[in-house]
């Protein structure tokens, strides 16, 4: 051997380069500790400001910002499926995993703030407009799903632990809200508005008679396949949609409503993610 070193011991002659660490994208499963860049840091406090300006469910908002980095959607996206126009929007994060998701804004001053450990998987946000809020809490867990705002002012908020497995949600015309609580269990399909989309207009006044209502779903409900929870409806905790329902009003807790328009079916029920 002469002394010299057997070939697969032999020292590589290539100079050795430090790779540099790579911006982590909302695709990378590291999201969690992606660094805003300087220039995002800026906006921070005003972004905290207006925050602390808003009254429904700033609460939740003020704890969920306390515990996470914001950034803008550009630095948060980078290498997504993105199309932003406006000024001032904004993403709250802590450690949400957001794949193969697209995001769409056109407008200024939008907030999104994603809950730690949440999961979305297929999902599309469309906004529209200026001032719009959605949040998305703790533990969720989103799957192919549609999540749409219009005009400006409206806001989503979604509750801690609770799952969906596929639908359409849209918060349109100004100041409109749908707000869902914590441990819900959705299943594919499911179709939530504040709105009809177009006006229905009294024949003699041509006044319009069909504005926008808000939706409010309680804790722990279960929404069947396919079903439609329209504008105004109020779902209380613990009640139970059958598939394909359409909901309009005021469902009571731990109640069983089916058909179309849904009617009580069973009352004094309760319902658990186990087969027992």
């Amino acid at each position: 051997m002469g002394g010299q070193h057997p070939r697969c011991l032999r020292p590589d002659p290539r100079p050795q380069h430090r790779r540099r660490a790579r911006p982590r994208a909302v695709g990378d499963r590291r999201v969690g500790v992606l660094v805003p860049h300087k220039e995002t840091l800026v906006d921070l406090q005003r972004h905290r400001r207006y925050i602390g300006r808003l009254t429904p469910m700033s609460g939740m908002k003020a704890n969920l910002v306390n515990s996470r980095r914001v950034t803008t959607v550009h630095n948060l996206l980078a290498g997504s499926k993105k199309k932003v126009k406006g000024t001032g929007n904004q993403i709250q994060y802590g450690t949400a995993l957001v794949k193969k998701s697209t995001l769409r804004i056109n407008g200024s001053d939008n907030i999104i703030v994603l809950g730690d450990r949440s999961r979305l998987a297929g999902v599309k946000i469309t906004i529209q407009g200026d001032n719009h809020t959605l949040v998305i809490g703790p533990d969720v867990r989103m799957n192919n799903l549609e999540i749409a705002f219009e005009d400006s002012g409206c806001e989503i908020s979604i509750g801690e632990a609770t799952t969906i497995d596929g639908g359409h949600v849209a918060a349109a015309e100004p100041g409109s809200r749908i707000t869902i609580g914590s441990g819900c269990m959705f299943s594919r399909g499911i179709h939530i508005v504040t709105t009809d989309s177009h006006s229905i207009l009294d024949q003699e006044t041509r006044d319009r008679i069909n504005p926008a209502r808000d939706v409010e779903i309680g804790d722990h409900v279960w929404v069947g396949s396919f079903a439609k929870i329209l504008k105004g409806a109020v779902l209380h905790s613990g009640c139970i949609i059958g598939l394909g329902a359409v909901v309009t009003g005021v469902v009571d807790s731990n109640t069983v409503v089916a058909g179309n328009p849904s009617r009580v079916v069973k009352r004094n029920v309760d319902w658990s993610r186990a087969r027992i």
